[in-house]
């Protein structure tokens, strides 16, 4: 579907048939009419919504759901969305971290988002298909960066060499090989 941008500028919304569209958002405002107006507009998305009005209720929640996306004001009295955001980023990296702001001190907020903590940033008010675009398009570059992380090695290869080179001493007796740093390292028998 298509819905306008603060110019007036058509922007491509998401369809609910859409994979990326089936994840769960949580939401931090300490402001409840804000809280009420995400609650309503994502209401008829397939995005599962959850809703907090502090920083200690989003990490409760943190704990005990699993979140592909938080969309958090920064400046609350209950806490910093900023903290909020870089203490999510040391134990959730993977989940997807979307500031609101209706303040002009951007200081904190460019320190965040040069530090990674934050993805992106909608400004207050927020158009809310811009919003929508936003969220849907970090969501998807998580999962698109997601797929071409190359996988950890548990064991390095000189690890495996080693391992396999001890098992065919025992078992084997001998090692022939013109590896050197095998011939080197154990020798032949």
């Amino acid at each position: 579907s298509w819905e306008s941008c603060k110019l007036g500028c058509p922007i491509h919304v998401p369809t609910r048939s859409n994979k990326y569209m089936n994840r769960k958002l949580l939401f931090v405002d300490d402001e409840t009419r804000m809280l009420s107006l995400f609650k309503r507009e994502f209401s008829n998305t397939d995005y599962s919504c959850l809703f907090a009005s502090g920083t200690l209720e989003a990490f409760k929640i943190l704990e005990n759901e699993v979140i592909d996306c938080v969309i958090s004001d920064i400046n609350m009295p209950t806490g910093s969305g900023i903290a909020l955001f870089r203490e999510m980023r040391r134990k959730y990296p993977s989940i997807v971290r979307i500031a609101i702001s209706g303040s002009t001190n951007t200081t904190d907020l460019i320190n965040a988002i040069n530090s990674g903590s934050v993805h992106s940033y909608v400004s207050k008010p927020h158009n809310l298909a811009q919003l929508k675009l936003t969220i849907y398009s970090e969501i998807l570059k998580m999962a698109e960066s997601a797929k071409k992380k190359p996988i950890e090695k548990s064991i390095t290869t000189n690890e495996l060499l080693k391992f396999f080179t001890e098992y065919i001493l025992r078992h084997e007796g001998t090692v022939s090989t013109s590896d050197s740093c095998i011939s080197t390292q154990y020798g032949e028998k």
